[in-house]
């Protein structure tokens, strides 16, 4: 089995896009998730700290940890 952590993301989608079982829709879905997980946590970071009220800056902070 290949392994992907030394490849570029144009590696991985190229050998996502073939007809092979490797790497799959886990991978995949894994990847995207990882995506939306960062993104979640770079608007959480952006938005701490505007001078929004305290349970609101709370509750920022409780998704940055969670995340």
């Amino acid at each position: 089995m290949k392994h992907y952590k030394n490849h570029t993301l144009k590696e991985y989608v190229d050998c996502l896009s073939r007809r092979e079982p490797v790497p799959g829709g886990g991978s995949a879905a894994a990847y995207t998730g990882a995506l939306g997980v960062g993104l979640l946590l770079m608007v959480a970071r952006y938005s701490k700290g505007k001078g929004a009220n305290k349970s609101i800056e709370q509750r920022i902070g409780s998704t940055i940890k969670k995340a």
